[in-house]
């Protein structure tokens, strides 16, 4: 369990970003190099009052599947979680030997128990029927940034939690987004303005031109436009190295991970730039990690539009709107074409 240091004479205030730290900005694939905070609860608290924030937390997670009347699953990821953010929320010691391997999953399960609880919280008071994604987020484990292994079933937790976090993202930047009243409705998972977004986690970018691909063909059918949205981070392996001793070690460590994302990035665009229904494209990167010893859950998301179709007048407000919710200047395919033969 993680808890403030009050040795040493030291009084039991600490900053929530000793302990917690949840930021959305925007990284710097696709040439953008500003970095966008959104408002999430970062406020300075006393370790009580922090460890009675993450307890209310917990309730309302429990408490909505209660409603619900939705079974958690006792050797799943959700599960495993609320057990270890409920005992430091309680101030529980645990009985296991101290290992750095130890502190991170707590780390962990704390941050993702956190977060979940936030976004649930905001798409409930928004009127959004979570019902089905709660059934989903029973399954699977919460280590992001970690892909899923060959025949395991590990991954449908944060594959629904992404869904939901996308929408929690654009009701705080004041949109309204609705789930399609279709079950598995293949023009999208969320709809704006009459605009469908379809979102996706990946466990290798080798899927990602047959999924924009698919989720076109469906739009083109009603001459619909849409957005299509990837979190990238188990495509990427971005849980191989959790800790970092200092900001250079970190800052060297995405850098490497963000020129390949640079490459791949400008194939899927090229790619994408010949699909007449995609209007824009949005990526996103969730990873927990403890920098110096302070921990955070990083959620990175830069955005791309295609302005360069005769259409563009059709959809451009809309898809705007959707994509300076993840970077307040979104990447337009006019300022990057002399990368590709422009049409």
């Amino acid at each position: 369990m993680a808890k403030g240091d009050t040795s040493s004479g030291r009084n039991n205030k600490i900053h929530i970003s000793i302990l917690l730290r949840i930021s959305i900005k925007c990284g710097s694939c696709h040439r953008c190099h500003k970095s966008h905070l959104l408002p999430v609860a970062g406020q300075k608290m006393t370790i009580n009052d922090w460890c009675g924030e993450l307890a209310r937390r917990v309730k309302f997670i429990r408490d909505i599947y209660s409603t619900y009347k939705i079974n958690l699953k006792s050797s799943e990821g959700l599960s495993l979680s609320l057990e270890e953010a409920e005992a430091v929320a309680a101030g529980q010691k645990t009985n296991e030997p101290f290992t750095q391997g130890r502190l991170i999953r707590t780390v962990n399960d704390v941050h993702v128990i956190y977060a979940i609880a936030e976004i649930l919280e905001i798409c409930v008071q928004a009127g959004l029927n979570v019902s089905n994604h709660l059934k989903q987020l029973t399954t699977g484990t919460v280590d992001y940034g970690t892909p899923e292994a060959r025949n395991k079933k590990t991954r449908f937790l944060k594959d629904f939690e992404f869904e939901l976090f996308i929408a929690s993202a654009l009701i705080r930047g004041k949109l309204k987004p609705e789930f399609p009243t279709q079950p598995n409705d293949p023009r999208g998972d969320l709809i704006v303005n009459g605009i469908f977004i379809e979102i996706k986690h990946p466990n290798s970018v080798k899927q990602l031109k047959k999924l924009i691909s698919k989720f076109n063909k469906a739009l083109v059918k009603e001459k619909l436009f849409g957005v299509f949205v990837v979190g990238l981070e188990d495509a990427y392996n971005m849980g191989d190295k959790p800790a970092f001793i200092s900001n250079d070690e970190h800052n060297k460590w995405i850098n490497s991970k963000r020129q390949k994302m640079e490459n791949e990035g400008m194939e899927l665009i090229k790619y994408a730039s010949f699909l007449p229904q995609i209007v824009a494209m949005i990526q996103t990167q969730s990873k927990i990690v403890i920098i110096e010893g302070v921990s955070q859950m990083q959620r990175m998301g830069n955005s791309f539009l295609f302005n360069h179709r005769p259409s563009f007048s059709q959809y451009s407000q809309n898809a705007l709107a959707i994509a300076k919710i993840f970077n307040p200047q979104p990447v337009f395919y006019s300022q990057i074409c002399a990368k590709f033969s422009c049409r």
